[in-house]
């Protein structure tokens, strides 16, 4: 019975940590609409101060300390639970490294364009090209990525000789 022992101590984990999840999503939203309850609170002490100075008359006292009750205690609503959060990271973050901590660190996808490739050798950088181009599919400086010469990955925007990978018209 050890496999089902195991089994059921993985469900109880997995239960444990999409719990953790409902909860922290919960106060996330909670956090938010006390937030933005929060700003409806001061828009509207603002606009109260506003009209109030606009009719040329003072905000009468019993109005401002209504409104200025209810902006501090949603705003202290909102930090209390924002620091729930910011309490409660470092233990998730902590919980979270436990339960991977057997599993192999995430790779990165391999794409055409790796660090190593970004940059044109110093045979490449010159190579009679003209001032403005780097000799890779498109003007690097123009257009903020650049694809190595010789068609690992060739630009899809940049009109191609029928014959070859080079660049036509450039």
């Amino acid at each position: 019975m050890p496999l089902w022992d195991k089994v059921r101590q993985e469900l109880d984990r997995a239960g444990r940590v999409a719990q953790e999840a409902l909860d922290e999503g919960r106060t996330r939203l909670d956090a938010f609409r006390a937030r933005q309850q929060a700003d409806r609170a001061a828009q509207a002490l603002g606009y109260a101060v506003y009209r109030a100075g606009q009719g040329g008359s003072p905000l009468p006292a019993a109005e401002l300390d209504r409104l200025t009750a209810t902006l501090t205690a949603h705003d202290r609503e909102a930090t209390r639970l924002e620091q729930e959060l910011q309490a409660a990271a470092p233990a998730s973050a902590a919980a979270e490294d436990a339960a991977t901590r057997g599993a192999p660190p995430p790779t990165a996808p391999a794409g055409p364009m790796t660090a190593a490739s970004a940059e044109p050798s110093p045979a490449d950088a010159g190579g009679g090209q003209a001032s403005g181009s780097s000799g890779w599919g498109v003007d690097s400086a123009r257009s903020g990525s650049a694809t190595p010469p010789h068609g690992d990955v060739l630009d899809p925007y940049v009109p191609r000789h029928p014959d070859s990978d080079e660049p036509s018209g450039r």
